[in-house]
C-alpha cells in the first residue's frame, strides 16, 4: 500500500549519491560435522566456495573449497564465506560463533542450492540461498534451524522443508539464551507447518513473505496429529513483527486435510512452549479469507496465554480476524479488520472473540464487512478492563452492522477507501475516518511509516491520510533537493 503522489525520498537520495560517487570511497548440541580442518583467518577474511572447487584447496578465490560445510569447519569469527552459484547437495551445521565486532557471514552469490543450514552459534549470518529438499528430521528437517544470538537469516528462499521453513529454537529454561536475532526479507513458501517461528528472547521479523504452508509434506513419513499450517508461530518475550506478508495458504487441497489456517499463532503447552508477552506486530499484512468447515476457518491472529501484545497499523484480511483466550492486555488499535461476505460457511465468526481475557484496549480499527459480530464476549470476565471505542463499523452490501456501538464508534459509515476491491485501503480525502479517532501515543506512525496526527487528530484505521500540502519527512527532503544548486540536482 504506498501512496502514488509523493516521490519516494529513496529515489532521490539515491540521484543525490550517484552525483557525488566519484568523491566517495569503497565500503571496507549439533549433528556431528565431517572432520574439521584447523581454523585459519585469511588476512582479508575472505573465503570461497566453489561447485569445482576441491576441500583440499586453502578457500581463496582463485583455489576455493568444494563444500560449504568444509568452509563452516574451517573459518573462525570475521570470515566471509562467498558461496558460487550451483547445486550443494548438503546440509549444513555451523559450530562456531563470530563476535559482535567480527561476525561470521556466509553469503550466495547468484542461484545457491542447499539442503539448508543447522545452526548452534553466536553471531552468525546466512544471506541470499535457496534451500529445499530438507531431510525428514525434527531439526534439520527445517530449512534454517537457529539455536543462536545474534544471528541475521536474510533474503533466503526456503521451499519444501520437511518440518518447516525457519525456526529459531530454544530449550525449556534456557528462553534468556536465544536472543535478538533478526529474521528479515525471506521467501518461504509450502513448507510444513509453518514458515517462521520464533522463541526465546528479542527478535525481530520483519519483511518476510509466507504463502502455501502446507499440514503433511510428502517427505513427512509419521507426521503428528497436531500438524498444522500456518504463516508465523510465536512463543517468549520482546519480539517485532514487522512488515511481514503472509497469504494463500489454502484449504482443499490434499495436503491440507484439517488444518486451522492461522496467519499468527501462539499458545503453551506445559513447559515447552514458553508463553508470548511483551511482542509487537505492526504494518504487517495477512490475507486469510477462506472457510473450509464451522473449525476450520482462516484467522489472522489466534492468541492463547499472551500477555502484554501490542496489534497495530496491521491490515488484517481473514474470516475470523482474531481469537484471544486466556490472555490479558492487549492493545489492538489502528488496524484495517476486513472480510467478504459471500462466504457459504457461517459458524457465527465475529472479527474479534474474548475469552478469559482481560483488560484489552481496542480502538481506531476499521472493521470492514463483518458477517456478524464485531466484537463478542464469550464470558462476563473478558468484559473486565475493556476500552473500547472511537472504531469504524461497515458492510459495503448496505446492510446496517449488528450489535451496538461503543463510545465515539462510527457504525454504518462508509469508510471510504480508495479502492478497497483492489486491496487498496488509504482513505480518501472526503473520508469520515480522518482526525476523528483516540489520541494514542503509541501509535507514531501508520502502515506506510508516515507520521501520525497529520491534521488535528488520529485517524481511525491503518492509514493517516496526508493531504498534498502536509509536511512529512520525504517532503522535507524534497525541499532540500530543489534547493540545491542547479548542477547537483
Amino acid at each position: 500500500m504506498k501512496k502514488i503522489y509523493r516521490i519516494p525520498a529513496f529515489f532521490l537520495l539515491l540521484g543525490i549519491a550517484n552525483i557525488f560517487c566519484t568523491l566517495s570511497v569503497p565500503p571496507t548440541a549439533m549433528p556431528t560435522p565431517t572432520p574439521m580442518a584447523t581454523p585459519i583467518e585469511m588476512p582479508d577474511g575472505i573465503y570461497y566456495v566453489s561447485p569445482d572447487g576441491d576441500d583440499a584447496n586453502n578457500g581463496t578465490q582463485s583455489k576455493p573449497w568444494r563444500t560449504i560445510q568444509n568452509a563452516a569447519n574451517t573459518v573462525v569469527g570475521g570470515g566471509t564465506v562467498f558461496v558460487k552459484e550451483g547445486n550443494y547437495a548438503e546440509r549444513v551445521a555451523i559450530i562456531h560463533s563470530g563476535t559482535a565486532d567480527l561476525p561470521l557471514r556466509f553469503e550466495a552469490e547468484g542461484r545457491v542450492v542447499t539442503q539448508g543450514f543447522t545452526i548452534a552459534a553466536n553471531y552468525v549470518s546466512i544471506r541470499g540461498f535457496e534451500i529445499t529438499d530438507t531431510p525428514d528430521h525434527v531439526r534439520d528437517g527445517w530449512g534454517i534451524w537457529a539455536r543462536s544470538s545474534y544471528c541475521i537469516i536474510e533474503n533466503n528462499y526456503v521451499h519444501d522443508a520437511t518440518r518447516g521453513g525457519i525456526l529459531l529454537f530454544v530449550l525449556p529454561g534456557e528462553e534468556t539464551q536465544v536472543h535478538d536475532c533478526v529474521v528479515r526479507n525471506n521467501r518461504l513458501y509450502r513448507n510444513a507447518f509453518a514458515g517462521i517461528e520464533v522463541r526465546g528472547r528479542s527478535h525481530l521479523v520483519e519483511g518476510n513473505e509466507v504463502w502455501g504452508t502446507i499440514q503433511l509434506h510428502p517427505k513427512w513419513l509419521d507426521p503428528p496429529r497436531w500438524a498444522d499450517a500456518d504463516g508465523i508461530r510465536f512463543h517468549g518475550a520482546g519480539h517485532v513483527f514487522r512488515k511481514n506478508y503472509i497469504h494463500d495458504i489454502v484449504y482443499g487441497v490434499p495436503e491440507n486435510p484439517k488444518p486451522h489456517i492461522d496467519c499468527f499463532q501462539t499458545f503453551t503447552d506445559g513447559s515447552y512452549h514458553e508463553a508470548a508477552s511483551d511482542v509487537i506486530f505492526e504494518q504487517n499484512l495477512c490475507e486469510n479469507m477462506q472457510a473450509q468447515t464451522p473449525l476450520e476457518a482462516g484467522k489472522a491472529f489466534m492468541i492463547q496465554n499472551a500477555n502484554n501484545l501490542i496489534i497495530r497499523n496491521n491490515v488484517l484480511r481473514s474470516y475470523r480476524v482474531l481469537q484471544a483466550i486466556d490472555s490479558n492486555n492487549l492493545q489492538i488499535i489502528n488496524n484495517t479488520f476486513t472480510n467478504q461476505l459471500d462466504l457459504s460457511v457461517r459458524n457465527s465468526p465475529a472479527m474479534i472473540t474474548f475469552t478469559n481475557t482481560l483488560d484489552s484496549l481496542v480502538k481506531n480499527n476499521i472493521f470492514f464487512n463483518p458477517l456478524l459480530h464485531v466484537i463478542y464476549f464469550n464470558d462476563n470476565v473478558s468484559e473486565t478492563g475493556a476500552d473500547i471505542g472511537h472504531n469504524n463499523v461497515f458492510r459495503s452490501d448496505g446492510r446496517n452492522v449488528r450489535g451496538t456501538p461503543y463510545p465515539n464508534d462510527l457504525w454504518n459509515v462508509d469508510p471510504l477507501f480508495v479502492n478497497y476491491e483492489q486491496g487498496d485501503f488509504h482513505l480518501q480525502p472526503n473520508s469520515p475516518l480522518i482526525d476523528v479517532g483516540a489520541s494514542l501515543a503509541i501509535v507514531s506512525t501508520d502502515y506506510d511509516d508516515d507520521p501520525r496526527p497529520q491534521g488535528s487528530g488520529y485517524d481511525i484505521g491503518s492509514d493517516e491520510w496526508m493531504s498534498d500540502n502536509s509536511l512529512n519527512p520525504d517532503d522535507f527532503l524534497v525541499i532540500i533537493f530543489l534547493k540545491l544548486p542547479p548542477f547537483l540536482q
